[in-house]
């Protein structure tokens, strides 16, 4: 299934490019049998370029979710 990104929700970018990353011979596949998605084929670069902000965005989504955690806990109540 997709993940549909959500502008102001980094989160969600993260887990479609991680979704993405994960069907990229399926998407490369699907891109190249249709002539008309032919401008939408990523090149090597754009998809090294969506790995590494995925791993970058990785961080961000975990501390998101360790504050989270904390938060819920109690743990940083004053």
């Amino acid at each position: 299934m997709i993940v549909r990104d959500v502008r102001h929700r980094w989160n969600y970018t993260h887990a479609m490019i991680k979704r993405a990353l994960l069907l990229k011979s399926a998407i490369n596949s699907w891109v190249i049998e249709r002539e008309e998605l032919a401008p939408l084929n990523l090149n090597t670069t754009e998809w090294e370029i969506l790995e590494k902000l995925g791993n970058l965005l990785e961080v961000s989504v975990s501390l998101l979710l360790l504050c989270r955690i904390n938060l819920s806990s109690g743990c940083l109540r004053m």
